[in-house]
């Protein structure tokens, strides 16, 4: 995702002001109105950003808003900087002023609804969003964020008009392909999931998160060892990448080699203690070989590290308990499992709970 800026009142910045940390400018000439922000003050902030040194950047631009408030472009720049700095919240309200400045501007819209999207506000981050292509129907970004945004709330199908729109606008649109990709093996088409991950590192060859989708993708299609040569390619692009070593996990497993499969759980476990999905991908493992009792100490240590709220853990303490014979816990744990989570419904249909599933929904039938 990257912030977007556009302003009539500041001069053009000449290198197009596209940094190595994504910041794209759209600024147009100014009109001859009195004091204004000059080519140098608008240069310096930007030279400060995409060197990276964001604390200065942003003192600088403080600076320039005492004496410019009303220039939508420093409060979205301001923005920008808050969120390279990881500050969230700061940074919705610097994209909140510039938008009451100048509301009539996309590119504000979407940098609010990016913002609002990564703290998990999605719903709002989706009106944000939709107002932004309503101004500017052919911005590309703002229909991949909008793709982003509606994925998280599991609207996958709708994520993937997002993704193909933000596409049909900018064809190697690496991060629009690869949430094409995750989204439409979510909705069960791996090979047009394939691909676009292929495409996504086309386009962008050190793409990191493509590499590790693409491995993950090709053990569901059976292809395992391109699967792991794929993670591989991640890992060394990024050693510390999480995904890159579960997907890795899962295609060593489907290769026989269990042990260096729960090796490299182990090792994403150690980093991240409550990762659901790394004690899901080893519970699976372990459930495949039919160790049971090594199943049992992973579902132990999975309840003790990541709780009890998420679907996957729920169900996997509801088929233990099944496969124990205590019916009251099975039963407890199933109802809690929410019918619209689609990691829950899958998660079933794998499971040795039919019965109880098909009473529960012809319960829910007859109702």
């Amino acid at each position: 995702m990257t912030a977007h800026f556009h302003t009539a009142d500041t001069p053009r910045h000449p290198t197009d002001a596209s940094a190595s940390s994504g910041l794209a400018a759209d600024i147009q000439p100014a009109k001859p109105t009195g004091a204004a922000l000059t080519q140098q003050q608008a240069n310096d902030v930007f030279a400060l950003y995409s060197q990276g040194r964001y604390q200065e950047a942003l003192d600088k631009t403080r600076a320039l808003i005492a004496l410019y408030y009303n220039l939508p472009l420093l409060h979205n720049l301001a923005g920008a900087i808050h969120k390279a700095l990881g500050q969230s919240h700061q940074a919705i309200g610097s994209f909140r002023r510039a938008i009451a400045l100048q509301p009539e501007r996309a590119e504000a819209h979407n940098n609010l609804g990016e913002a609002l999207s990564r703290i998990g506000r999605h719903e709002e981050a989706i009106t944000c969003l939709a107002q932004a292509i309503s101004i500017k129907p052919d911005f590309a970004e703002a229909h991949h964020n909008l793709g982003v945004a509606l994925a998280a709330l599991g609207r996958h199908r709708e994520a993937i008009g997002s993704f193909r729109r933000a596409i049909a606008l900018r064809p190697r649109h690496a991060a629009a392909l690869n949430g094409l990709g995750e989204a439409l093996i979510l909705c069960g088409e791996p090979e047009e999931a394939e691909e676009n991950f292929q495409a996504a590192i086309v386009a962008k060859p050190d793409f990191v998160a493509a590499h590790a989708n693409l491995g993950r993708v090709l053990t569901e299609l059976g292809r395992a060892r391109e699967a792991a040569e794929a993670c591989h390619r991640a890992l060394a692009l990024d050693s510390d990448h999480i995904p890159g070593f579960l997907h890795l996990a899962a295609a060593l497993d489907w290769l026989g080699e269990t042990y260096a499969a729960t090796a490299c759980i182990d090792h994403v476990i150690k980093r991240q203690p409550a990762n659901v999905e790394a004690h899901e991908v080893l519970c699976t493992i372990l459930e495949r070989r039919g160790r049971a009792d090594d199943l049992r100490k992973a579902l132990s240590r999975a309840r003790r590290q990541c709780g009890e709220t998420d679907p996957r853990i729920q169900f996997r303490i509801a088929q233990q308990a099944h496969g124990d014979g205590d019916t009251a816990t099975a039963d407890r744990f199933l109802g809690k499992l929410c019918e619209e989570d689609k990691s829950a419904r899958l998660a079933k249909a794998r499971s040795c709970l039919f019965d109880a599933i098909a009473r529960r929904a012809g319960a829910r039938d007859a109702e």
